[in-house]
């Protein structure tokens, strides 16, 4: 007698990737939704609908404002993110993390209503009665102001992919034989062979050998969950549109905000096509034919609400943000689709008042920059630099000494793990509120430090334990060859490390007192 499949069609026989994703931090709400001219809505309670291995749900509950409720119905997902839960001791009122499906979740009794509902790589990959569900959810559970963070694969980006998809998972399912592993190698195998004697529709979409090919690069796991659930639909912008209007929300912007940088996406000529659609939604959909992007995350509102320019200037004045890069290793070039520098006359101020890698008050940043550049230019910059991963948002000094106890219990956990593949490869932060990588060669300095050992020791020491798990160092996706180039390669980033981003994890409170 089988047993009963609990999956609803979605992948549970190979581990989902343990994965961080910042834009789930709702610290991270406040410039794009000034750039878009929205006032900004304050985050009591959130809510994480699908949370993988829960890592990010983890790190937002420890660092972050908001109390969290959370839901996979993955057991073995669920357990290790309660682990997690278990090493930082946040309280069940701060987190609570389910292990239900979304029918069994949503209609729960014991919710409060909530500032912030999250979906990360959910909505492509579920049917379309859960979509249901989650809708309805969102309709009842949403607060008037609330935001939604929503990410989905895009069509028209997506359509060359399909027959990708179809054949893997026609092969998967019904040629296949061993492990999911071991199927998904047979049907990349088998997809290569196919086009190999496919000319007619390879000479239609000449990129399929390619997009098959790269495939193969990814882990078993990513292409498992990417592509052979039961359920798998991009969607048009104007399809998310019609799902979530019945919930009352429109379109804010996007969360990943550098997609919201126009001068870094069109030209001339391609700006002034966008700016002759008069209907906002429809320009969205132009939008990603123009930029054919395959992946959205974006903010939508329910109820949004205009700011005035006193609120939007006092609100932009009342943040804290820190500068995340080291200000010599600053990169002029904001790129995405296209690569423009920044003005060099705005932006040097601004860099050097910032350089200290320190919290800075954005009002005392525009009152000491008065007469080099005006408010718009400075909120312009700091936005850019959010955008570009430079800059982050800070939350205020008493959140920060009641959450540090949490965050650095968590961090304690990650750092006792120095091998290369830990799924823990960000560290907790009450100042940012949320989470920040941490490299794998800076968690080993870290535990030389807090040995005692002296820097002139770390390379090799660091040598020794990459060769001791069979690992060199991968730079732009080029692994190093021999001692002699990871040796190097290795003191490069010690040299940052000790210049810039020891002080870096300082100032953001991420470190145990054993390695402050």
């Amino acid at each position: 007698m089988s047993a009963p499949d609990w999956s609803e069609g979605y992948v549970n026989d190979i581990n989902y990737t343990y994965g961080y994703y910042t834009e789930l931090n709702p610290e991270r709400l406040a410039i794009p939704f000034l750039s878009a001219g929205l006032a900004v809505p304050p985050v009591v309670h959130a809510c994480e609908l699908g949370f993988g291995q829960g890592v990010s749900a983890n790190i937002h509950a420890a660092a972050g404002r908001a109390a969290w409720h959370a839901t996979d119905f993955n057991p073995a997902q669920a357990a290790f993110a309660r682990s997690l839960a278990a090493q930082s001791g946040v309280e069940k009122d701060k987190l609570l993390l389910a292990e239900q499906g979304f029918a069994e979740f949503c209609a729960r009794d014991d919710l409060p209503d909530f500032d912030f509902i999250v979906l990360h790589g959910i909505w492509t990959w579920i049917s379309d009665e859960n979509r249901r569900i989650i809708v309805d959810f969102i309709r009842r559970k949403l607060t008037a102001g609330g935001v939604l963070y929503i990410s989905y694969n895009v069509l028209p980006s997506w359509a060359p992919h399909l027959p990708v998809r179809h054949i893997l998972q026609q092969h998967s399912d019904h040629l296949g034989t061993g492990s999911r592993s071991e199927r998904i190698s047979q049907a990349l195998d088998f997809g290569s062979e196919l086009l190999k004697h496919s000319p007619h529709l390879v000479k239609n979409a000449p990129d399929l050998p390619q997009r098959l090919q790269k495939l193969k690069t990814h882990s078993p796991g990513y292409i498992a969950h990417e592509y052979l659930n039961r359920d798998w639909q991009p969607m048009y912008f104007s399809q998310m549109e019609e799902w979530l209007g019945s919930a009352k929300l429109s379109y804010a912007c996007s969360a990943r905000h550098v997609e919201d940088l126009t001068f870094c996406l069109f030209d001339d000529e391609q700006q002034a096509f966008v700016n002759s659609i008069k209907n906002p939604s429809f320009a969205q959909t132009v939008k990603d034919y123009l930029t054919n992007r395959q992946f959205r995350c974006d903010y939508w509102v329910k109820g949004g609400r205009r700011a005035g320019l006193s609120e939007q200037t006092r609100t932009w004045d009342a943040l804290n943000v820190i500068l995340l890069t080291e200000r010599a290793e600053f990169n002029p070039a904001v790129a995405f689709l296209r690569t423009v520098n920044v003005i060099p006359d705005i932006y040097d101020p601004l860099l050097n008042l910032l350089a200290d890698n320190a919290v800075h008050n954005v009002g005392e940043l525009r009152q000491a920059l008065a007469g080099k550049i005006d408010s718009l230019q400075l909120y312009s910059a700091l936005a850019v630099l959010f955008a570009k991963n430079d800059l982050a948002v800070c939350t205020d000094v008493e959140h920060i000494e009641r959450q540090r106890p949490y965050c650095l219990r968590l961090n304690r956990h990650a750092l006792s793990n120095d091998e290369a593949d830990s799924p823990l490869g960000w560290l907790a932060s009450p100042v940012i509120g949320g989470g920040i990588e941490l490299p794998y060669l800076d968690r080993l300095f870290l535990r030389f430090r807090a040995e005692g050992l002296p820097p002139e020791e770390w390379d090799a020491l660091a040598w020794q334990a990459l060769q001791r798990q069979g690992q060199t160092l991968v730079i732009e996706g080029k692994g190093l060859q021999g001692e002699q180039e990871n040796l190097a390669e290795i003191a490069r980033q010690k040299a940052g490390f000790l210049r810039h981003r020891l002080r870096l994890l300082h100032n953001l409170q991420c470190l145990p007192d054993s390695m402050d």
